[in-house]
């Protein structure tokens, strides 16, 4: 065990420590964060692929662009497809008895084999937060038909900032359908809250349709003194009301949408 966020003594939190920490807090996987361009992509002409500014995760490892960069790719071969990946080549030098342990990024292309489809390349296997020291990880893809150069995609998807996230669940959205009908929506949850909903005894009624699908049937409770009844929302968004007895009856239903 040990204190990694700790006074030690001695220097000792390593990359390989901030790189668990990151992969932990947004995924071990790779993502693009909402800075400068996003790192979009952008064809120069038939041999350059522009990389936008922003920063990314890739496996646990930040990884900047300030300036945009050019990447060369080689030529279309004519009337045959290709696809090429652009990567982060990322290494850490472990030779020799004394290895300096340093890190590096830096852009690679995987060219794809040309023919009749478009098929993207093998990747070799390797990991960063396995502690693999020559690790390649695809960043957007390029294809070609014939002498065309295709324009090029991103391959890693946006990470949402955690203030978006936070906006998402912490905003109430109140809607009302219908006479008695109010929803109270936060995030994918809507509270379906039902007032005063006139029922005649062994005979149901459908209330209103509602402006949004819920993933799976839902149920709700109602009632008015000591009569009970039911509010049942398919999956289409339809509010049907049913009780055995006569009256205004209150109740709720909680849908995921």
């Amino acid at each position: 065990m040990e204190i990694v966020t700790g006074k030690a003594g001695v220097p000792h939190v390593s990359s390989a420590d901030d790189g668990r920490r990151i992969a932990g807090e947004v995924g071990t996987g790779s993502y693009v964060l909402q800075t400068g361009g996003k790192l979009a992509p952008s064809l120069v002409d038939a041999n350059t692929v522009r990389i936008a500014t922003g920063d990314m995760i890739v496996q646990g490892r930040h990884i900047g662009v300030t300036a945009p960069e050019d990447v060369k790719v080689a030529s279309g071969s004519q009337g045959k497809k290709r696809m090429d990946y652009i990567c982060v080549h990322y290494t850490r030098d472990v030779s020799g008895s004394s290895p300096t342990l340093v890190e590096t990024v830096e852009w690679k292309v995987l060219q794809g084999t040309p023919g009749s489809s478009a098929t993207a390349p093998s990747v070799p296997k390797g990991s960063i937060l396995d502690g693999d020291a020559d690790v390649t990880v695809p960043i957007c893809s390029v294809t070609f038909d014939g002498l065309t150069t295709g324009q090029p995609k991103l391959l890693i998807p946006e990470l949402t900032p955690l203030a978006d996230l936070g906006d998402s669940v912490s905003h109430a959205v109140v809607t009302a359908p219908a006479n008695g009908v109010t929803c109270v929506g936060i995030g994918r949850i809507v509270v379906v809250q039902l007032k005063n909903i006139s029922l005649t005894g062994h005979t149901g009624r459908t209330v209103c349709q509602l402006p949004f699908k819920p993933v799976t049937e839902a149920f709700g409770c109602l009632n008015v003194d000591s009569a009970s009844g039911y509010v049942k929302i398919d999956t289409n968004g339809i509010v049907f009301c049913f009780s055995a007895t006569s009256g205004d009856f209150s109740g709720q239903a909680v849908i995921c949408t």
